[in-house]
């Protein structure tokens, strides 16, 4: 290749660089030359995802748009004070040269307008969101995930948040010690959806001024954020259904759920939500009085130092409402259940499974239990000596026979007791026969007849 052929081939590419930024809105200047095709490059404002493809990145002599090598910053031009639909989309996606962003002027984020802009830039430690006050649907898709070095949200004027606006937003990022939420007061569906999953230096969640969660908007929020110590939810008095699935899953620092002002679980309002929570010590949920279906599924498994269920003004439990609730907290030693009159299908389906610091339970005030709803429920409770129904009747069982499936499996020596009328109804069903599964178990119908 001769020199001048060479030239001939740099100043073409040079030449389609400009075509393509004034394409995409750049202000060219009247020096087309080489030099300075950066700073061009630095005039596109954004828009679409296809705009996003030279945001932040520099110009080689032979008009390649690429990113530096070195270390880097990023700024958007001060008269952009909103981020348009996809405007940001995947722009600086796994820059770990990235150090720094100002989008100071910035006060609003449309419809996916940080989706995965900043996700793994492990070099970055502040957002450059200090004037953000509104966020669209899945505005922080993944913006900053995996953003090891950030300490800061830089979201302390945002007051509402759509839905999915925050979906994984801040996931993984193991140096945030503040979410920056404290001005927030409404959470939109799935709005906080894994946005600090994983962020095991955060202390607090700053929702102290939220008052409802809708459908979704805490799942997985806080799962395995090791260093928190409270919810922050003392003032939310009602949750949709699945608002806080997994939300502090493997929380192992926290001692309190903060739910003192809710009355009613709907249904699967607090599945899985705060399984492996290992210093929590009581629910919170002493105002409750009902809990619907799959409303405390695995909500407080593996909770091995929790010692009461605080269920005492709960009356009616649904389908699946309690099931695997409380299974493998070895420190409880009572079941709370003294007010239910209702147990739905599966309803205490291994509910307080392992439960081994359990010595005595009466469901004194039960008088149906659903399909399976006894299903496994003491399996393994191996400190279990004595168990009651004694208002349970000819009427309680909805013309089933398995309610007491297994219920006592790996249980012995325990005794239980029924009405004396029941016996000519319950006293030949296989379960009843074989003790419930446990060993050497004693079954009497010595309580006093019901009608």
């Amino acid at each position: 290749m001769t020199i001048a052929s060479e030239i001939t081939r740099i100043k073409t590419n040079i030449d389609n660089a400009y075509t393509a930024l004034e394409a995409k809105g750049a202000t060219i200047p009247s020096e087309k030359n080489s030099a300075n095709l950066a700073s061009t490059v630095n005039t596109i404002t954004g828009g679409s995802s296809g705009e996003t493809n030279y945001l932040g990145r520099i110009v080689t002599e032979d008009g390649v748009f690429q990113f530096p090598t070195e270390s880097f910053s990023f700024s958007l031009p001060d008269n952009v004070t909103s981020i348009g639909n996809y405007g940001l989309y995947y722009a600086f996606f796994g820059r770990t040269n990235l150090t720094s962003v100002d989008l100071s002027n910035v006060t609003s984020i449309d419809n996916y307008g940080l989706q995965r802009a900043f996700r793994d830039c492990t070099s970055l430690t502040s957002t450059g969101l200090d004037n953000v006050t509104s966020i669209g649907i899945y505005g922080l898709d993944n913006a900053f995930y995996g953003c090891t070095s950030l300490t800061s949200t830089g979201l302390n004027n945002v007051t509402s948040i759509g839905n999915y606006g925050l979906y994984s937003a801040f996931q993984n990022c193991t140096s945030l010690t503040s979410t920056g939420l404290d001005n927030v007061t409404s959470i939109g569906t799935r709005g906080l959806s894994y946005t600090f999953s994983g962020c095991t230096s955060l202390t607090s969640t700053g929702l102290g001024n939220v008052t409802s969660i809708g459908t979704g908007g805490l799942y997985s929020a806080f799962s395995d954020c090791t260093s928190l110590t409270s919810t922050g939810l003392d003032n939310v008095t009602s949750i949709d259904s699945n608002g806080l699935y997994y939300a502090f899953n493997g929380c192992t620092s926290l001692t309190s759920t903060g739910l003192n002002n809710v009355t009613s679980i709907g249904d699967n309002s607090l599945q899985r939500a705060f399984e492996d929570c290992t210093s929590l010590t009581s629910t919170g949920l002493d105002n409750v009085t009902s809990i619907g279906d799959n409303g405390l599924q695995y909500a407080f498994q593996d909770c091995t130092s929790l010692t009461s269920t605080g269920l005492d003004n709960v009356t009616s439990i649904g389908i699946y409402g309690l099931s695997d609730a409380f299974n493998g907290c070895t420190s409880l030693t009572s079941t709370g259940l003294d007010n239910v009159t209702s147990i739905g299908r599966s309803g205490l389906d291994s509910a307080f499974q392992d439960c081994t610091s359990l010595t005595s339970v009466d469901l004194s005030n039960v008088t149906s239990i659903g399909n399976s709803g006894l299903r496994d429920a003491f399996y393994g409770c191996t400190s279990l000596t004595s168990l009651s129904f004694p208002k349970l009747n000819s009427n309680s069982f909805g013309g089933y026979t398995n309610q007491f499936h297994r219920m006592l499996s790996r249980v012995t020596g325990c005794t239980v007791h029924f009405p004396s009328n029941l016996e000519s109804v319950i006293g030949s069903w296989s379960d009843v026969t074989n003790g419930f599964g446990g060993t050497n178990t004693t079954v009497l119908f010595d309580l006093p007849a019901t009608t």
